[in-house]
């Protein structure tokens, strides 16, 4: 049998994460499936660490193989996948990445303190984040029954803001800091 034809190869979109993206687990998924290839010797997928290091593979002579790729560390993982027919033709998808972050960013409050009095109806608000995946933090102040009545997203890891309340009363400050995988 003669066999010119490259395997067609590509990534399930519903069973593989997405490249470029952040994720708050240990666990990543890939789907991967072949399609017009009646002679198809190999399926194999390729986990890779930080370094192109090669950590996992797995493999299957059908045309479809979908992994859980289970107790990772933190960091930039690469996967890819190729399809191998009893020919010798081969064809590889794209190599993607996903970040695995699992660390709650830690955030301080410099400014106001704890119980101050304030002779304006203006708070400034001095924070600091800290989160390799730094994304945003939101600042809301409410008043005593619960009601946000000022709110600002910041999206650098320092904010240094000035905030109005419209009324004298007892207010409180709540910040709210979220990195790229939703860990908040």
């Amino acid at each position: 049998t003669v066999d010119t034809t490259y395997p067609l190869i590509g990534y399930v979109s519903s069973g593989t994460e997405t490249t470029g993206s952040y994720i708050p687990r240990t666990n990543l998924n890939v789907y991967v499936n072949v399609t017009a290839e009646t002679y198809l010797k190999n399926l194999t997928i390729n986990l890779f660490n930080s370094t192109q290091g090669l950590n996992n593979s797995v493999n299957t002579t059908v045309s479809s193989l979908y992994n859980n790729f289970t107790l990772l560390t933190e960091g930039i993982w690469f996967f890819n996948a190729t399809a191998l027919d009893y020919s010798g033709n081969s064809n590889s998808t794209a190599t993607y990445n996903v970040t695995i972050d699992t660390t709650y960013p830690l955030i301080a409050l410099s400014t106001p303190t704890a119980n101050q009095n304030l002779s304006l109806r203006i708070i400034r608000i001095n924070t600091t984040s800290s989160d390799t995946n730094f994304n945003s933090s939101v600042i809301n102040v409410y008043n005593s029954t619960g009601s946000s009545v000022n709110s600002t997203t910041n999206t650098t890891a320092g904010a240094n803001v000035t905030l109005t309340v419209p009324a004298d009363g007892v207010y409180s400050v709540n910040i709210t800091t979220t990195d790229l995988a939703g860990n908040t």
